[in-house]
């Protein structure tokens, strides 16, 4: 058994074909995020039905689409639709919504390549196991992209810009 299967075990967490989140994590945003576990592009690259529910341009890097539609499911959608990752972060700041220390969830904002750049990444903070993080993120790894969970180690996120919290986080 690897180190972070058996520290997950030791967290309280339940583990089956996916990581299964202990009953205190379970905020709106990542509750809603949750369901959607597995769906994602068909046909080609950032494309698919569910791509186009989330209400973004088929072709188009759908992650902050993802976002942007659980916060609206879950009547938290204080920005309305985002379609760039980025611009989560930036509205944010403006707005103080930022934190350095996540919780269930909180939106996690990574850059892409150049800090300054246009490009990034946001997935939704599922819960935190000691030095694990899990966020459920759309569009990540090759095609056909599924919206899954990804464990990071808190200590070694380099490409982090931080997180948003959204009034669903603080219930």
């Amino acid at each position: 058994m690897s180190t972070l299967v058996s520290n997950l075990r030791k967290a309280g967490v339940v583990l089956r074909d996916m990581i299964i989140p202990s009953a205190e994590a379970s905020p709106a945003l990542a509750e809603e995020a949750r369901k959607f576990i597995g769906q994602g592009e068909e046909g080609k690259n950032n494309s698919g039905k569910f791509v186009a529910s989330l209400g973004g341009r088929q072709g188009d890097p759908w992650c902050s689409s993802f976002v942007s539609q659980m916060a609206k499911n879950v009547g938290e959608d204080v920005f309305g639709y985002l379609p760039m990752a980025k611009q989560w972060w930036n509205k944010a700041r403006k707005a103080g919504m930022t934190v350095n220390e996540p919780q269930s969830g909180d939106i996690a904002v990574f850059t892409r390549g150049d800090p300054k750049s246009a490009s990034g990444h946001v997935g939704i903070v599922d819960y935190i196991a000691g030095n694990k993080i899990v966020i459920i993120e759309g569009n990540v790894g090759d095609y056909p992209a599924k919206v899954k969970r990804v464990i990071y180690d808190k200590k070694n996120m380099p490409r982090l810009l931080g997180y948003v919290r959204t009034p669903a986080a603080e219930e």
